[in-house]
């Protein structure tokens, strides 16, 4: 299978490392669904918002494109265990900036924070499949187009997770209810 992208090094290093069902659900996860974001413009990194200190762990796969000051991400993270299962985040980050401000994950259905795609957790490996890998990718590849508006506009479709409300760090506590 020939993907229009090379495999960051220490990604590609995790997945030889990987059992072979592991190993080809990345592979189909790569040539279908992270093919779509490819052909949109986003590109493989191996450093967050090109962050020295931020380096892209091996267990994952970012893909980003960058467009007036802002930068735009899909991270897939697979499972550290490396059972064939992983999380699909999509993120809206300002230049400059340490961390998003408009994140999502993508998820089965309306209402959840995050999802573990792929073998169940405690369906045992061996009942994980080729064809399971395949029809994953396939189902994913078909929520492309909600990753993108969430993306461009911030729009999230039915897929994505409720907002995350992060802490801002140094802001003032508010008041106590007297």
């Amino acid at each position: 299978m020939t993907l229009a992208y090379q495999r960051p090094k220490r990604f590609a290093k995790w997945v030889r490392l990987c059992g072979p069902r592991t190993g080809g659900l990345a592979e189909q996860v790569e040539a279908v669904f992270l093919q779509r974001f490819l052909d949109a413009g986003y590109a493989p990194v191996t450093l967050e918002c090109g962050d020295r200190g931020r380096a892209v762990s091996g267990l994952e796969i970012r893909l980003e494109k960058a467009e007036q000051g802002l930068f735009k991400s899909v991270t897939i993270q697979f499972d550290k265990y490396r059972d064939p299962r992983f999380q699909v985040a999509v993120e809206r980050e300002r230049a400059g900036e340490q961390r998003p401000f408009d994140q999502a994950n993508l998820v089965p259905r309306k209402g959840k924070y995050y999802h573990f795609w792929g073998k169940p957790w405690l369906a045992p490996n061996r009942f994980w499949s080729a064809k399971a890998s395949a029809r994953l990718a396939r189902r994913l590849a078909g929520l492309f187009p909600q990753c993108e508006a969430f993306l461009e506009s911030g729009v999230r479709g039915r897929n994505l997770s409720r907002p995350i409300i992060l802490p801002v760090f140094g802001a003032p506590a508010s008041p106590d209810p007297v």
